[in-house]
């Protein structure tokens, strides 16, 4: 890895951080507290570990039952203008080795139960580098469990083991787009853009939209099922 390289991938993810603890703080303040003032949760913690986070655990919401660990993906990059689709990474190369190792959807040491995908469709500022908590004016978020979104992809005919093979034969060719359907495809980023050049299985909101019973719109005011 040259130093260039090096330099991008370093603020990108400072850029990542301060983006996604701006809308951390949001979502405590407007909906997880709401959500326990209400008793709906109990209580709620976020994760600040950074090798819980690795391993897909920035919230974790106690209910009556248990736990469940949550991992918050956002559509940072598409403030204002959200996309009604969301990539989950199958793999990626690891930079300090070569390897291609599983990405978070698909590595069975995250300990994540459920993700938080959210589109940002309102915000006073639209850049992800200088966006703060109060900048946020709505959000669209829907839970939805990890192993559903897996249960309902192999009733198509992609298994773990079959999406995995997907993305070893899309490296082995160079190939950057692969249409499963009219709601899935998968998609490998250059590694001049990501250093890590992650492939991904992109599945549409509709789809995400069927696979779960909480959705919600939330704003300064609180939140609502939608």
């Amino acid at each position: 890895m040259n130093d260039e390289n090096v330099v991008q991938k370093a603020s990108r993810r400072i850029t990542d951080y301060r983006g996604e603890k701006a809308l951390g703080l949001f979502l405590d303040e407007f909906f997880y507290s709401v959500l326990e003032q209400a008793g709906i949760i109990d209580s709620f913690e976020r994760v600040y570990s950074k090798n819980e986070q690795v391993n897909g655990s920035d919230i974790k919401i106690h209910i009556k039952n248990g736990t469940l660990v949550i991992d918050e993906k956002a559509q940072l990059y598409y403030i204002n203008h959200p996309v009604d689709t969301f990539a989950l990474e199958v793999d990626y190369i690891k930079p300090e080795t070569g390897n291609c190792v599983d990405g978070w959807f698909m590595d069975l040491q995250n300990k994540t139960d459920s993700y938080l995908f959210i589109w940002i469709p309102r915000a006073k500022e639209s850049r992800i580098e200088r966006i703060v908590s109060h900048d946020f004016l709505e959000i669209e978020a829907y839970l939805v469990g990890k192993d559903k979104i897996k249960e309902w992809l192999g009733k198509i005919g992609l298994s773990t083991d079959k999406i995995k093979a997907i993305a070893a034969d899309m490296r082995s060719k160079d190939e950057d787009r692969r249409k499963i359907n009219e709601d899935i495809r998968f998609r490998k980023s250059s590694a001049d853009k990501y250093v890590e050049a992650p492939v991904n299985i992109v599945i549409s909101k509709r789809v995400l939209a069927e696979l779960t019973s909480n959705r919600y719109k939330i704003s300064r005011n609180g939140y609502s099922l939608i």
